[in-house]
C-alpha cells in the first residue's frame, strides 16, 4: 500500500483530506500511512472557503484536520516542506500548496525518485489538475514566482464572493487518486466554470 502525503491543508488541501476520509468509509481507496503537511494557522478570513471554523482561529492547518479524521489515523507534520528528507518515507503525494517553491522542490524529488504525484490548483473558477507526467511537461506549470497566493481571486474576497473552484479541484484529485489506484490513466484537466 502507498504512504500518501498531503502538502497543504489549506482551500483545496482541506476539503480534499475530507472527500478522502470519505472514500476510506466506503473502501474506495485504499493507502498506508496517510500524512498532511502545513505549517499555516487558521485564520478568520480563510473561514468562508476553507474546512474550519471559527473555534479552529490561530490552530495548525494539519493538527486541527488531524484531530477532526482522527478515526482514520491521519497524522499531522505541522510545519512547511522545507527539505527532500522529509518526503522520503512515501510514494504518493497530492499537492495543494499555494507555492512555486515547495511546488518544484516535490516534483523533482519525484522525478528523481520515482514517486507518483497530483498536483491540485484552484484560483476562483479557475481549476488546474496535473498528474505526473514527464518531467520538462510539469515543471512548465511552475513559475519562479515566490510569492504566495489563494484559492480565490482578490477581487472576489474584497467583495466577499467566493468561488467554488477550489472544492472542484479538490473532487477532481480524489477521482485521479481512485484513478491511479485502480490503474487508470490520468490526464491533466484546466477549467474555467
Amino acid at each position: 500500500m502507498d504512504n500518501l502525503l498531503v502538502i497543504g491543508c489549506g482551500g483545496i488541501g482541506s476539503w480534499f483530506i475530507d472527500s478522502l476520509c470519505r472514500q476510506f468509509l466506503t473502501a474506495q481507496i485504499s493507502l498506508g500511512t496517510v500524512a498532511i503537511a502545513d505549517g499555516d494557522i487558521v485564520e478568520s478570513s480563510q473561514l468562508e472557503y476553507q474546512n474550519f471554523t471559527n473555534l479552529q482561529i490561530g490552530s495548525n492547518k494539519a493538527i486541527v484536520l488531524s484531530e477532526r479524521y482522527e478515526a482514520f489515523g491521519i497524522v499531522p507534520i505541522d510545519s512547511y516542506i522545507a527539505e527532500e528528507s522529509i518526503l522520503d518515507d512515501y510514494d504518493l503525494f497530492i499537492l495543494c500548496v499555494d507555492n512555486e517553491p515547495i511546488r518544484k522542490l516535490l516534483c523533482n524529488y519525484c522525478f528523481s525518485n520515482n514517486r507518483n504525484f497530483l498536483d491540485l490548483r484552484a484560483t476562483g473558477r479557475k481549476i488546474m489538475v496535473l498528474p505526473k507526467m514527464t518531467l520538462e511537461e510539469n515543471l512548465k506549470f511552475i513559475t519562479d514566482d515566490t510569492t504566495h497566493y489563494s484559492c480565490q481571486e482578490p477581487i472576489d474576497k474584497e467583495k466577499n464572493t467566493f468561488q467554488n473552484g477550489n472544492h472542484v479541484a479538490a473532487e477532481i484529485g480524489i477521482q485521479m487518486l481512485l484513478n491511479i489506484q485502480r490503474g487508470l490513466k490520468n490526464r491533466p484537466v484546466t477549467l474555467l466554470i
